[in-house]
């Protein structure tokens, strides 16, 4: 007869979901006894799930009748011991995982809290990049929720939960064990009236899941460049664009390839602040600059770069560049002879040069073309719904359009290509929209794709812009027959993927003319 920590133990056992579907099935312990399951309705009939499936029961599980779903209603995937994680926290931190696990279901990147007494409270999630309101706690209410994370929930150096200041910190690991985050990150800072605006940066753990260039939406010319791009041994890859474009994705996904493509046989070493997710097969080191003074700061990249050559590297990831420090110690991986990877906010790619010679790095070391790869700059555009995305005379007879986008598209298209274009229905359909705590989200959308372009700086285009600086030198890149930005998003529009009026809230669609006008 099996004793009370022998049931338990096989129960741990059988829930621990099988690698094959990682991805396919969403587990949590309601209790000792109870699960509840969802599961890719795709795997219903695989003899490896019913044996799976069978299996917690022979363990002395009850799961509730499970629900099949399509896969990408799963929000969590793997083990998910719920009971586990919330046994003896308080109320107030079970109402925050809650609020957590329900966003995260619907694959959300941040929360947004604004505390205000004047225009009302608000808790609002992002979703594929658009903000959609699912609570409205009352002034104190909100207070409570932020002040239990701060004094609770986070590592974070300050002394309690303090409103009237700017605060920072990380949220612990335990409270996020069953979420499928690798972190999340807490922000807030206040604001008129005594009023607080926080925001909690959701950090998805790709374990298990395989990221590509192509599965992030860049084309056949993209991956050509980047090829070409790791035939140079040394070198950085800079990466660019807007807060929340997808940089540090691309940037682990680039690393990955590397580790890759030397079958994991080389020393990938990180210097991030903070890190902003994981990268199996790296080692990944914080550089700690929080509350420092930028003397202070700066010793501690340049402690960062003195001790990462000590540990015998093969590759060096910065993490993002914010200032000179950071900017410098990505480039002294560089000069040091090491492949390196960064990123660094700034619309276009030779943009990456400009901001790294603002901060005060010297130009004339910038415009060496062997401390530089590629620069790549992105943006992530929503797709539509395949299902009820509108066509153009559609859209126009519901006045969809605005006669500034009208204009746009006539300078753009003909009339033939004009029917070939897409818009968002705002009413959406039972295939795109959901339903998060009684609001309605996603309408007419069925996710985010990447809009980018990539350089590789020759001498010819460091001359131009050392000289003449980064509009020239990025028209210089398209006469010699450059991949744009804009003629990737051209492509998704006429394929119906995208949406004109929405794309233009992140890049104008036809700025290429700026620079054949000037040519």
């Amino acid at each position: 007869m099996k004793t009370d920590n022998h049931q338990s133990a096989d129960a741990d056992l059988a829930c621990r979901v099988p690698e094959p579907y990682r991805d396919d099935i969403e587990l949590i312990r309601l209790d000792n006894e109870s699960v509840s399951v969802r599961i890719n309705r795709e795997i219903s009939k695989e003899p490896e799930f019913i044996s799976w499936f069978a299996g917690l029961r022979r363990a002395g599980l009850k799961p509730l009748p499970p629900e099949f779903v399509m896969k990408s209603e799963l929000g969590q995937v793997g083990l998910a011991n719920t009971h586990d994680v919330e046994a003896g926290i308080s109320g107030a931190q079970r109402e925050v995982r809650r609020m957590f696990r329900d966003v995260i279901s619907m694959s959300a990147s941040d929360i947004h809290v604004h505390l205000d007494r004047r225009q009302g409270s608000r808790i609002r999630t992002r979703i594929n990049g658009l903000l959609y309101t699912i609570r409205e706690p009352d002034f104190e209410e909100g207070g409570t929720l932020l002040s239990t994370m701060v004094e609770s929930m986070c590592d974070t150096k300050s002394q309690g939960y303090n409103p009237r200041v700017a605060q920072d910190g990380r949220v612990k690991p335990e409270f996020l064990a069953d979420m499928n985050l690798y972190a999340a990150r807490y922000s807030h800072r206040p604001t008129d009236d005594g009023g607080v605006f926080a925001v909690m940066r959701l950090i998805e753990d790709d374990r298990g899941r395989t990221r590509t260039l192509q599965s992030l939406g860049y084309q056949p010319e993209h991956e050509a460049a980047v090829e070409e791009i790791e035939l140079t041994s040394q070198g950085l890859i800079g990466l660019c664009g807007t807060t929340g474009s997808g940089k540090s994705t691309t940037q682990r996904v680039l690393a990955s390839r590397w580790l890759a493509r030397n079958n994991g046989q080389v020393s990938l070493q990180t210097q991030e602040a903070p890190i902003e997710g994981l990268i199996l097969g790296a080692v990944q080191c914080a550089v700690n600059t929080d509350n420092l003074s930028l003397h202070q700061a700066g010793e501690a990249w340049a402690g960062s770069v003195v001790m990462s050559m000590r540990l015998d590297p093969d590759g060096i990831y910065t993490g993002e560049a914010r200032d000179y420090a950071s900017a410098y110690a990505a480039l002294e991986t560089s000069v040091s002879g090491h492949p390196g990877w960064f990123g660094l906010h700034c619309t276009y790619p030779l943009d990456a040069l400009t901001r790294m010679r603002n901060w005060g790095i010297d130009a004339r070391e910038l415009a060496n073309p062997t401390y530089f790869r590629g620069l790549i700059a992105q943006s992530l555009v929503n797709t539509l719904c395949p299902s009820c995305a509108l066509p153009w005379s559609e859209a126009l007879k519901r006045q969809l359009i605005p006669a500034s986008h009208q204009t746009l598209a006539k300078r753009m298209f003909n009339t033939d290509e004009l029917e070939q274009l897409r818009f968002r229905n705002p009413d959406g359909c039972g295939k795109c929209t959901k339903q998060l705590l009684g609001t309605a989200i996603n309408q007419g959308i069925s996710g985010r794709t990447i809009v980018a372009e990539i350089v590789r700086p020759d001498r010819h285009i460091m001359k131009s812009w050392l000289e003449e600086g980064s509009f020239v030198a990025r028209r210089l890149w398209l006469q010699a027959g450059g991949f744009s930005r804009g003629q990737h998003l051209r492509r998704l529009l006429l394929a119906g993927q995208t949406d004109l009026v929405m794309a233009t809230e992140h890049m104008d669609p036809d700025e290429d003319r700026d620079f054949r006008e000037c040519a």
